[in-house]
């Protein structure tokens, strides 16, 4: 999985940035700031912990902009499962002729 630098996300594009020891302090591995548009991944943590953040960081988007009221346990539980699908089913997501992202 390739994290980008922007993501649209519901019409609404969020920068994404890596920043180093995150969890210190903080006690989390990524954020979701709707104030000024922004997810943010501990850069410090492993690729792996990097992308199944950023996708626990997109479902929170998705929680929060479609009043959802997910619990952040349904949150994390739904970001294990689909990283795990995204995973196992590489490619999955790619336009078999131009090979691009749809």
């Amino acid at each position: 999985m390739q994290i980008p630098k922007r993501i649209k996300i519901g019409g609404l594009v969020f920068k994404v940035e890596l920043h180093d020891n995150l969890t210190t302090g903080q006690g989390s591995y990524g954020q979701m700031r709707p104030v000024d548009m922004k997810i943010v991944i501990d850069s410090t943590i492993a690729k792996p912990m990097q992308e199944s953040t950023f996708l626990h960081e997109i479902i929170e988007v998705l929680n929060t902009n479609l009043e959802l009221g997910m619990e952040h346990k349904v949150i994390s539980a739904m970001e294990s499962g689909l990283y795990q699908v995204i995973k196992d089913n590489p490619g999955m997501f790619r336009d078999e002729k131009s090979k691009k992202c749809r």
